[in-house]
């Protein structure tokens, strides 16, 4: 280390006197002022300013990066932004570029004093922009290449250039603030009364949580092998038997896991050679993936591009094909219909977990129609349930016999044994189940799947047609008839950032909207289950127009 920087050290570490504050601690509201020499120092935690040592003014126009910053947690951090000209504050977060700064972005808490955040940023602009904070001393470097403070092994900072600003805050820890961006108030009239519009789970209606908390708490703590879940079980399986318009021949089976365990589940108990899948977005890949094991020949997979849809084709040798009903990643939908010219045998399996509760369907025109109540059906995940046809059945007993190793959680010949006698191979949670029949007798008492169709079908035309006329917004999915009626994606104008929008509405209790996370698109992504009326749908586009106005 230089002579020069081996002096500055020992001033800064020498000059007790100056400390004017413990941040962490003490309830002390400090002000860092301009310094003689344009200097503010905080050393473990603390502090300081008013120091009177020329040594520092050959670089006082520099800005030295923050070393070991003592608070408890650091809620704000931007993504990469490129750099921009130098004569303007910055930040200095970002280790590699510069990006200008506001009053809100210079904030960082001090959450063990609920009164203020300390200001940590030069008002007239940094020199050199490769550090970062909480990081050692040691990429930076002044203008004149002068090693000073490389390391502080006492966690000491130095900012340059009049730090010189203390803001307070009520609250101990700053929200995470959009950087660049406006607090956007949204007026109560445009607000939906209930604001959840995510695509899983999906919001429980408030009586259904009522029904919960009184009827059903008598349920919970009690055995799954006793009547009253046994009936519970049965109250379930003969509701959704009526919505699914009660195809003769055919039973609900369910099991424990979700619709991800009836994946392994049917690879180990249904295929029997070779599947054919159509995918068209995260959740048909899945279930190909699935399919791709040692005692099977791999599957043909038939891949289209994110937001279109492909259709399955006979092929000789499959005797299954499997596809989604509706691609929650993506908002696509698949209408439930066998092949033509498929062998004889082959069973279609139909991935309803985003569908059923909410699309009507013809059931003789599959064979598994499986899903998790999680969605129209507006309870929790962990269990699977599968409306299944006689040669279904048929198949997996079949299977069964045949010496083919079935581990016991994946066989869902015992799953059907079980579901037989209204029960479940391992413990289910009642309070599922329960929220599961509160709905399944909701939809079935206004009219059944026709009803339930064409309120997901308003609420969804709704968005579609507000994208199709808005100046920044379209439909992601471009072909109409391949548009989900439930799970809705509205791609944005690179103008609006999507992600923006969605922030402002969280923070005005408007909530999960964002799109798929591996979709990567400019996008939102709504949810019209069932449980959802049309007016609520109404308003979330007011509220989106007022956001994107006022950004």
């Amino acid at each position: 280390m230089s002579a020069l920087a081996g002096n500055c050290l020992g001033q800064i570490r020498n000059r007790h006197d100056a400390v004017i504050a413990r941040v962490c601690q003490l309830r002390i509201h400090p002000q860092l002022v301009q310094a003689w020499n344009w200097v503010a120092i905080g050393r473990f935690g603390v502090g300081s300013n008013q120091l009177e040592d020329a040594l520092l003014d050959p670089i006082a126009h520099d800005v030295l990066p923050a070393a070991g910053l003592l608070v408890d947690e650091f809620p704000l951090e931007p993504d990469h932004i490129g750099q921009q000209s130098l004569g303007k504050a910055v930040l200095a977060h970002d280790g590699n570029g510069l990006v200008a700064t506001g009053r809100r972005q210079l904030e960082v808490t001090v959450t063990a004093d609920d009164q203020k955040s300390e200001a940590l940023h030069s008002r007239t602009g940094l020199r050199h922009g490769w550090t970062r904070l909480l990081e050692a001393f040691g990429d930076s470097g002044s203008k004149r290449n002068l090693p000073l403070l490389l390391e502080f092994e006492d966690c000491a900072q130095v900012h340059l250039n009049c730090v010189n600003e203390v803001c307070r805050h009520s609250a101990s820890i700053v929200p995470n603030k959009l950087v660049n961006m406006p607090e956007i108030t949204i007026p109560n009239e445009l607000l939906p009364e209930d604001g959840r519009f995510g695509c899983g789970p999906s919001r429980v209606r408030a009586a259904q949580v009522a029904a919960l908390a009184t009827e059903g708490a008598k349920l919970l703590g009690t055995s799954h092998r006793q009547a009253p879940v046994k009936n519970l079980v049965k109250r379930v399986q003969d509701g959704l038997f009526d919505l699914f318009h009660k195809p003769e021949g055919y039973e609900i089976v369910l099991g424990n896991g979700g619709s991800t365990a009836f994946w392994d589940a049917a690879a180990f108990s249904m295929v029997e050679r070779k599947a054919q899948n159509l995918v068209h977005g995260e959740f048909g890949a899945k279930f190909a993936t699935a399919l791709t094991n040692p005692w099977l020949d791999a599957p043909t997979v038939i891949n289209g591009t994110p937001g279109s849809r492909l259709e399955l084709k006979a092929e000789a040798g499959v005797d299954s094909y499997a596809y989604a009903q509706n691609e929650t990643s993506t908002g696509v939908v698949t209408p439930v219909k066998r092949v033509a010219g498929a062998d004889a045998g082959a069973l279609f399996f139909t991935d309803a977990t985003s569908a059923a509760g909410g699309i009507d369907f013809d059931p003789l025109q599959t064979d598994v129609y499986y899903f998790a109540p999680q969605k129209n059906f507006a309870s929790d995940g962990g269990l699977w349930f599968a409306l299944m046809s006689p040669a279904a059945i048929e198949r997996v007993e079949r299977i069964a016999s045949s010496g083919r190793y079935i581990p016991e959680f994946l066989s869902v010949k015992t799953a059907i044994d079980n579901s037989r006698l209204n029960q479940t191979l391992n413990t289910p949670a009642i309070a599922t189940l329960f929220l599961l029949a509160e709905q399944v007798d909701w939809i079935n008492s206004n009219g059944g799947l026709g009803w339930a169709d064409a309120r997901t079908r308003a609420a969804s035309d709704h968005l579609y047609e507000w994208a199709d006329a808005s100046e920044f917004a379209n439909p992601f999915v471009a072909e109409p008839a391949h548009r989900s009626q439930v799970v809705v994606t509205i791609d944005f104008d690179d103008s609006v950032p999507a992600a923006d929008v969605a922030k402002v509405l969280r923070a005005n209790g408007i909530v999960d909207v964002e799109p798929y996370r591996k979709l990567g698109r400019n996008q939102l992504r709504v949810a019209t289950f069932t449980a959802t009326d049309l007016a609520e749908v109404q308003q979330l586009t007011k509220a989106i127009d007022f956001v994107v106005e006022a950004l």
